[in-house]
């Protein structure tokens, strides 16, 4: 609720300000040594402008800021993570698989990751998993992204555009 947020609030900003605080179910308050590392999908600066967080708190939070764009415009990334996370799920499961197909690849990069990388974290160990030889193929990725690419290719009115139309979009 509402109400809980901003007691917690209350209860942050005080360890962050005073370096003290009461354990669960304590009387006595505490000194505390702690540091604060906060992430949000949430824009705090309008929130705190209509008043669900506080503006103080805002305020000893946001020494160091880092704006970390979403995967979906960081296309570059896409073949670094998706290699990295190969190698570590292979690893983890004891699998041999260690390729990812050029199809796949490109698949992964047109897709839009609403989940952000953990998306494709878990599009690539679904991979791993299922695969059975040593390289992902498009069997092994959700019908949900191949159906992505024959959207993406046909176009509004499931027409295939003209190479001017994809020319023009590009």
């Amino acid at each position: 609720s509402a109400e809980s947020a901003v007691g917690m609030q209350v209860k942050l900003l005080r360890w962050r300000q005073e370096h003290e605080g009461r354990r669960l179910g304590a009387t006595q308050r505490r000194a505390v040594d702690v540091r604060f590392i906060a992430a949000t999908l949430r824009d705090l600066q309008s929130d705190v402008e209509s008043r669900r967080f506080r503006k103080d708190l805002f305020f000893r939070l946001n020494v160091v800021a880092l704006h970390l764009p979403p995967l979906a415009e960081r296309r570059d990334d896409i073949p670094l993570l998706a290699w990295y996370f190969l190698r570590k799920h292979a690893l983890r499961m004891n699998k041999e698989v260690d390729d990812i197909d050029a199809d796949v690849m490109a698949l992964l990069g047109d897709y839009d990751y609403p989940g952000n990388v953990r998306e494709l974290e878990n599009l690539v160990e679904r991979g791993v998993a299922l695969s059975a030889g040593r390289s992902i193929t498009a069997r092994e990725l959700p019908p949900t992204l191949s159906m992505h690419a024959i959207r993406v290719v046909r176009g509004a009115q499931d027409n295939l555009p003209t190479l001017e139309q994809r020319e023009a979009d590009y």
